[in-house]
């Protein structure tokens, strides 16, 4: 099978969306039966220097970028004649040749569930966009079973959806140096509203224990409440924002931190809860079907947007510091989810040939 991986966001994003999207890459590139893996980027990428890459560059001009997906890039996908095309950021593919099967993943419905937390043009995007591409998608892949029930309760005569789990990376043995000379709290993910930054800062500002936080993520969108909260904050000495860092600096921070803390108010899927599992840190998180899906009755959840049960929850943890807890059972019981996974995709991609 020769398929072809549409590959804006392994360069342009940096969050959590481009991370599934690596890890998806690496998973199609073990399907037995395939004989090309061809990814159009905008401009060549070192970090995928492993895989063919053919470039469709972006302009200056505005808006350019997603003028492609209807121009340029279907063009070129038409031209490379593939059995199979697979956008991993929900938007296309578009104007492709039959019979060329066309895949989309879909990370979330939150443009459209809770719009209020979105740019205009995310917004506007889904709603012209996502009618048409899940009724032309041969299959539509989500990141978690929360996502699939999202997407039929929205579009219930969707064709063939199925879930692709990414996969729990295991720990490195590397030594890690120490970080912070205080014990912290660690939340990770991009500053923006539907994060509920704002909720972690009203909680930590609550906590009794002698604890540092350290928020991981690069400057999101809509964050003016969340700035004037931590230029003010009353331990803001305490607090870090590291910016966006390396794979590499993530894990310093995440082994030696003292409790994991995730605020969203809605989530996909939660992937740095899953990154987070293998370094037996206690979880504290808002009470999401995402997120139960990853911790199961091992996290400690918290009604969202309640900071006064979340500062109590963590004082609570703190309290018995150090602590690591066992999350084997979780973590084997993922990897066996994703396995059936995996194999239910290439299933279907055998039918195609």
């Amino acid at each position: 099978m020769k398929i072809v991986f549409l590959g804006d966001s392994l360069v342009l994003q940096t969050a959590g969306i481009k991370q599934y999207n690596l890890l998806l890459l690496e998973t199609l590139a073990q399907y037995p039966r395939l004989t090309d893996l061809i990814v159009i980027v905008p401009e060549h990428s070192e970090e995928l220097s492993d895989y063919d890459q053919r470039i469709v560059s972006i302009d200056a001009l505005p808006m350019h970028q997603k003028w492609r997906h209807l121009t340029q890039i279907p063009k070129r996908v038409n031209e490379i004649k593939p059995d199979l095309v697979i956008e991993p950021a929900h938007f296309g593919p578009f104007r492709v040749n039959y019979p060329i099967k066309r895949c989309t993943v879909i990370h979330d419905l939150t443009p459209i569930s809770h719009p209020q937390f979105h740019p205009w043009s995310s917004r506007l995007g889904h709603r012209l966009t996502l009618n048409p591409i899940l009724k032309k998608s041969d299959l539509i892949l989500t990141n978690s079973e929360t996502t699939q029930i999202s997407i039929r309760r929205f579009q219930p005569k969707t064709k063939q959806i199925q879930v692709l789990s990414p996969p729990i990376a295991e720990r490195e043995s590397t030594q890690y140096h120490q970080t912070r000379s205080a014990p912290y709290l660690l939340a990770i993910g991009t500053q923006e509203p539907r994060k509920d930054y704002v909720n972690l800062l009203k909680a930590y500002a609550k906590i009794k224990a002698d604890l540092d936080l350290v928020i991981i993520g690069g400057k999101g969108w809509k964050n003016s409440k969340f700035d004037q909260l931590l230029k003010n904050h009353p331990k803001r000495s305490s607090i870090v924002m590291t910016g966006y860092i390396s794979q590499a600096e993530k894990q310093q921070w995440m082994a030696n931190a003292s409790i994991f803390v995730a605020t969203s108010v809605a989530e996909g899927l939660g992937l740095p809860l899953l990154e987070i599992l293998p370094y037996q840190i206690p979880v504290v998180c808002s009470d999401l079907p995402s997120f139960r899906e990853i911790g199961g009755s091992k996290f400690d959840y918290f009604p969202v947007g309640y900071a006064t049960v979340l500062a109590q929850k963590l004082d609570r943890y703190a309290a018995r510091l150090p602590l690591r807890l066992d999350y084997t059972q979780r973590i084997e019981s993922w990897k066996s989810k994703r396995k059936s996974e995996v194999e239910a995709v290439f299933t279907t991609f055998d039918a195609w040939l």
